[in-house]
C-alpha cells in the first residue's frame, strides 16, 4: 500500500492525515480538494460538531468509523491535551492507518480502539469501508461487540458521537440503547438510504431508526449542504456561515426523506438545535 499525507485546517486546526492511495474513497476525497478552491470535506457537520464540543462542559466525544482520522484528529486538538477523543474503527488497515496519523500529529489525547459494533456478538465480515453480517463473500472475518458492552467494559460514557458506519447504522444504534437513554447528549449521523441499508442491515429503514432515536428522547434534524454535491444547503452555507436545517416530524418525514436517495446528515439532540446554532436560513425541504 502507497502511502502519503495531506495538510489540512479544520475549523481553525491544523493537521495531517495519512493517505493511502489505493483507496477509492481517499483518492475521491483528494480530487474534490483539488477541483474547488476553498473546500472543505464536510463544512456543515465540522461547524456544528465544533460547536456542541465547545457548548459541552465535559465533553466525551466518539467518532464511529474513524478511518483515516479527520474526525478524530481536529477535535483532538480543538479540545486539547486535557480531553481524550476516542476513534473506533472497525478495519484493521484503517488502524494502522490512524496510528501513523496519531504519530504524524504528535497527538496524546486520542485513544484508537479496534472494535466492529453490531447489536450482539456476532461474526463480521470487513468488506472495504464497510461491514456485513448477512455472509456477503470476501472480506475479513471479525467478532463484534455492542457500543453498550464496549462502554461498559471501558467504563466510558459518550455524549457526543460522530457516527458514518457506511449502512450499518441500523445494527450499531440497536445495540447501544443504554448510552441513548443515558449519557448521550448528540448523535451527528451520516444516515444512509434504505436501499443501502437493506444490503448491509435487512430489515432496517431510516423510519425505524429516527423512531428508536425518538423513542429515547432525541428531536432529529435534517441539514442541509452535507458531503460533496454543491447544494444550495452547502453553497450558502459557505456563502454566510449559517445552516440551513429542518426538525424531522412525523408530519413531514415522509416528504424530508421521499428522494434523497443518497447519504444524508442528522443530527439528534436532547436539547433543540435552534437555541445552538440559531434559526434556519432557508427551508431545507428544497434542498
Amino acid at each position: 500500500m502507497t502511502l502519503a499525507t495531506m495538510a489540512l485546517e479544520v475549523q481553525g486546526q491544523h493537521f495531517q492525515v495519512v493517505t493511502p492511495d489505493e483507496n477509492p474513497y481517499v483518492q475521491k476525497f483528494k480530487q474534490v480538494y483539488r477541483d474547488r478552491a476553498g473546500y472543505e470535506y464536510e463544512a456543515v457537520l465540522s461547524a456544528l460538531l465544533k460547536i456542541v464540543l465547545l457548548e459541552i462542559s465535559e465533553p466525551v466525544y466518539f467518532d464511529l468509523g474513524a478511518f483515516i482520522g479527520y474526525f478524530t484528529f481536529w477535535p483532538a486538538k480543538l479540545l486539547g491535551p486535557n480531553r481524550k477523543v476516542y476513534a473506533i474503527e472497525s478495519n484493521p488497515e484503517h488502524i494502522e492507518i490512524l496510528k501513523q496519523g496519531l504519530e504524524l500529529n504528535q497527538l496524546q489525547n486520542v485513544e484508537i480502539l479496534h472494535s466492529a459494533l453490531s447489536d450482539k456478538v456476532e461474526t463480521l465480515r470487513i468488506l472495504n469501508n464497510s461491514v456485513s453480517a448477512i455472509g456477503n463473500p470476501g472480506g475479513q472475518e471479525i467478532q463484534s461487540e455492542s457500543l453498550d458492552q464496549l462502554c461498559q467494559r471501558l467504563n466510558l460514557s459518550p455524549n457526543v458521537i460522530k457516527m458514518d458506519i457506511h449502512g450499518f447504522e441500523g445494527k450499531v444504534l440497536q445495540g447501544m440503547k443504554t448510552i441513548l437513554q443515558d449519557s448521550l447528549e448528540f448523535l451527528f449521523l451520516e444516515l444512509h438510504p434504505n436501499v443501502y441499508l437493506e444490503k448491509f442491515t435487512p430489515g432496517i429503514t431510516r423510519g425505524m431508526i429516527l423512531d428508536q432515536l425518538e423513542a429515547a428522547g432525541f428531536s432529529n434534524y435534517y441539514v442541509a449542504g452535507h458531503r460533496y454535491s454543491w447544494s444550495d444547503g452547502m453553497q450558502r452555507f459557505f456563502e454566510t456561515g449559517k445552516f440551513a436545517y429542518q426538525a424531522i416530524t412525523p408530519e413531514n418525514r415522509g416528504l424530508i426523506l421521499f428522494d434523497r436517495h443518497n447519504q444524508i446528515l442528522i443530527v439528534s439532540s436532547k436539547r433543540p438545535l435552534e437555541s445552538l446554532i440559531g434559526p434556519s436560513i432557508i427551508d431545507p425541504s428544497t434542498e
